[in-house]
């Protein structure tokens, strides 16, 4: 699938043809503009494939710099002399929610876990084992903790304060707040229930 002479579905079947000499079929698309192509592009690679929505929005992300770009590159175009952009005057960011069929906010939560999670947070939001909200409230708590702490770094630590005793009672307070609200799964529960059990265990030695 090809449009103005630029590949946008297809490349690893055109390399096989190329290399096999086998006959291939070439179907024009008619976009609107680049932003629409990569907008096509995406959805047909999400519709291929049983994403999470995690998932979906890694897909979408690695196009955001190229449709800011594109939007920045068509500003003042007088769009009665082109064919209607769906997309005319809305912001990148509510463009790659839609492709990824998740909210605004959802969007904004990955961008923040893949900027400062960890492997580990990573493996397990990508997994299921935890949900989007669960694992950006933690990144959000950690952060605020990490916070608090640089800031009181004079003080000294309460005797009946305990640091080991910490990342316990925030995991369990975060587990609650995600079952209150509806996000969480039993995957989810059972996962988080486990690493909890861990930590304790880790904290009695």
């Amino acid at each position: 699938v090809v449009w103005d002479g630029v590949i946008v579905d297809g490349h690893n079947r055109y390399r096989i043809c190329r290399e096999n000499q086998i006959p291939f079929c070439i179907t024009e698309m008619d976009f609107a503009n680049q932003g629409e192509a990569i907008a096509w592009m995406i959805k047909a690679q999400i519709g291929r494939r049983n994403l999470s929505p995690f998932q979906r929005c890694e897909v979408v992300l690695p196009f955001e710099a190229e449709l800011k770009a594109d939007a920045k590159r068509r500003q003042g175009w007088r769009s009665d002399l082109k064919r209607r952009d769906p997309n005319h005057g809305r912001c990148t960011a509510d463009i790659l929610a839609d492709m990824a069929s998740v909210s605004h906010g959802t969007l904004s939560k990955v961008k923040t876990i893949l900027a400062t999670g960890d492997s580990e947070t990573l493996r397990r939001v990508r997994k299921g084992e935890i949900s989007i909200h669960f694992a950006y409230s933690s990144l959000v708590s950690k952060a605020g903790k990490r916070m608090d702490t640089e800031s009181m770094e004079c003080e000294q630590t309460p005797p009946n304060s305990s640091p080991v005793l910490r990342p316990i009672g925030e995991a369990v307070r975060n587990l609650i707040n995600c079952v209150c609200e509806g996000e969480a799964t039993t995957k989810m529960i059972v996962s988080e229930l486990e690493r909890v059990i861990q930590m304790i265990d880790e904290a009695d030695r």
